[in-house]
């Protein structure tokens, strides 16, 4: 099966700033894949794509068989998860515990159904001890840890991190590469954007 499918998709920002060109790309289900790139070789521009943030302009996206356009958003969604690479732009909520639940109290679902997903998030990326914290007061790390639970709260097939490693120190980074194999091990397809050649290959 494959989880995308692009066919010459072109995007162009309003400056007229070409972001994607005539690209091709298809990814199976259950991979790892790393895009590498340098800043402004149109990484984000491509990660955006893939959860309906940007609507191809040009050529066809196709995400676990659901073609991205406005009238497909909300299964899109639903069904890929997308870690920004500012933590802050995911986080907003009072504590941490509210911050991880937002997305399936938002999926409608039930009150233990919530507890469950968002006690096993918090565990694969072992932040159980900051569940009342304020997000605010966390590290950058710690923020990074949180932001990565809300998107595995919401069980997607399909799980996008864009530049994972930015802002953080050694240890972290190989903590994070930690909870990225644990993701896979479940059988997420994870797709990363990263300038780190080392990183990428490992």
């Amino acid at each position: 099966m494959k989880t995308v499918e692009i066919n010459k998709l072109t995007f162009k920002y309003p400056d007229q700033t070409i972001g994607i060109k005539d690209l091709n790309l298809e990814i199976n289900s259950a991979k790892r894949v790393a895009i590498l790139g340098s800043n402004g070789s149109g990484k984000t521009t491509l990660l955006f794509h893939l959860c309906g943030i940007f609507i191809p302009q040009k050529g066809k996206v196709k995400v676990l068989n659901e073609e991205v356009n406005k009238s497909n958003l909300r299964k899109i969604r639903e069904k890929v998860g997308f870690v920004f690479d500012h933590p802050d732009y995911q986080l907003f909520s009072t504590s941490v515990y509210n911050d991880i639940a937002f997305g399936p109290i938002n999926l409608g679902l039930d009150e233990k159904t919530i507890k469950k997903r968002v006690q096993k998030a918090m565990k694969l990326v072992n932040i159980e001890d900051l569940a009342a914290k304020s997000p605010s007061r966390l590290s950058w790390g710690q923020k990074k840890r949180v932001a990565i639970a809300g998107v595995l709260a919401m069980n997607p097939s399909l799980i996008i991190f864009d530049e994972p490693l930015s802002g953080l120190d050694p240890a972290s980074m190989q903590s994070f590469t930690t909870i990225l194999n644990q993701v896979y091990d479940q059988g997420k397809t994870v797709f990363i954007s990263t300038h780190d050649v080392d990183f990428a290959y490992s």
